[in-house]
Order: C-alpha cells, then sequence, then structure tokens
C-alpha cells in the first residue's frame, strides 16, 4: 500500500512476492478487501500446494517401486530414490538419459512406440512388461506403466510412470511351473508302477502256478523258472 504510483515500484513489489498493489489515493473499501481477500486465496493456495508436493515427495521417495519421469524426448527429468536400489545407477548417471538406454535390445523399440503412443495420443500404458539392464549387467524384468505428463494448458510435457520389478516372481512362478510339472509327472509315474506292477504279479503268479504242475528237472520248468526269476525282477525294479 502505497502513495506512489511508480510502476517500477509496482513491478518490484509483485516480484518479490507481493500479491497485489494498492495506490492510497484510489483505494476503496472493498478494493481492499477485494486485495486481502485474494491475498489470503493465494497463500492458501500455496500451503496447499506446498502440502501435497510434500506428501508427493514423501509417498515418492519412500515408494518400493520405481517412479520416474520423462520429458519429451523420452529422457529421465526425475526417478526417485528406489531406482538406485534396484538398477544401481546414481540420479547423475541417470537424469538426461534416455529410457531406452537402459532397456534391453528386444524390448527397446517396444518401448520406444509405446512413449510415442503416449506423447502424441495421449494414451495410457498399462502391464508391459520388459527387460531393463541393471548396472552390474544383469538384466531385471519390470512392469511399466506410463501416463502422459500434463502442463495446466493440458499440453504433453512428457511422461509419468511405474517400474515395478517383477523378477523375483517370474523366477518364483518358473519354479513353481516346474514343481507342478515333476508333480505331474510323479502321479503318471506311481500311476503306470501301479498298473504294470499288477500285470507282473499276474505274470509271477501264473508262472509259480505252471511250475507246480510240471516235472522239476524239465526244460518247461527251467523255463517257467526264468519267466519267475525275471518277473520277480521286474517287481523290484518298478
Amino acid at each position: 500500500l502505497t502513495s506512489q504510483g511508480d510502476t517500477r515500484v509496482d513491478m518490484a513489489a509483485m516480484e518479490m512476492g507481493a500479491s497485489d498493489y494498492l495506490n492510497k489515493a484510489t483505494v476503496t473499501a472493498d478494493l481492499l478487501e477485494r486485495s486481502i481477500r485474494y491475498a489470503l486465496e493465494r497463500a492458501c493456495s500455496e500451503e496447499t500446494l506446498r502440502k501435497s508436493e510434500e506428501k508427493f515427495r514423501s509417498l515418492s521417495e519412500n515408494a518400493p517401486d520405481i517412479i520416474y519421469t520423462l520429458g519429451v524426448d523420452g529422457s529421465f527429468t526425475y526417478v526417485n530414490p528406489a531406482w538406485s536400489d534396484i538398477m544401481g545407477y546414481g540420479k547423475d548417471e541417470t537424469l538426461g538419459k534416455y529410457f531406452v538406454a537402459f532397456v534391453k535390445e528386444k524390448d527397446a523399440e517396444a518401448c520406444v512406440h509405446g512413449f510415442k503412443r503416449v506423447r502424441n495420443d495421449k494414451a495410457i500404458i498399462r502391464d508391459q512388461i520388459i527387460s531393463m539392464l541393471n548396472k552390474d549387467g544383469t538384466s531385471r524384468l519390470f512392469n511399466l506403466s506410463g501416463a502422459p505428463d500434463l502442463n495446466p494448458s493440458g499440453e504433453v510435457t512428457g511422461m509419468v510412470g511405474l517400474l515395478k520389478d517383477i523378477t523375483e516372481h517370474r523366477k518364483t512362478e518358473a519354479r513353481l511351473q516346474q514343481a507342478q510339472k515333476m508333480e505331474a509327472i510323479g502321479t503318471l509315474a506311481g500311476g503306470i508302477a501301479h498298473d504294470f506292477n499288477n500285470i507282473l504279479s499276474a505274470v509271477i503268479g501264473y508262472s509259480e502256478l505252471g511250475k507246480m504242475k510240471v516235472v522239476g528237472g524239465s526244460d518247461l520248468y527251467a523255463d517257467l523258472n526264468e519267466i519267475y526269476k525275471a518277473g520277480i525282477r521286474a517287481k523290484e525294479l518298478v
């Protein structure tokens, strides 16, 4: 609130954070009330924005999954700490680098295509599985999600997204599938063994009956005895 009508003072005050500029010669109660209301609303909005940013920062900094943002050229503009924890790269090794530089070659083209859809068509990517190269040279499997990052005018300024590490989950699934296969094979083998054992029981039993009906020491007795011994060996093998 000043008695001077100097535009330079007006601009300087606004640059220093003033919400409005009033001249004592022209100020009225209504004008003063409006300026105060505007200043309070602006302060309230700034406080709400600050709290919102702090909440987002807290969530992002402590999230177990990788949260990232990309510029319109597909380069990293932000990564949360989970990126370094999982991938091993520091922020200085990541920011400004292209996203596809960290993606395995077989998935790079699909990533570029997906990013173009987000940037040009405002599309949303969900559950795209990609392999990325860790700093130690190993690869990790991620579930990729992404959405357009919009400015207040609704223009796309890049992409914001999430990378969920599913490497161990997939390994566990693979082990489970292998165990299920082995279990199925075991069940099949057990069933076959049981049925085959029933057949051998008949072979052994009838060879014993045959031996009882022929003269001991004869050629036929010797043949039946060989059948009996082979049946016993087969039973032990089963």
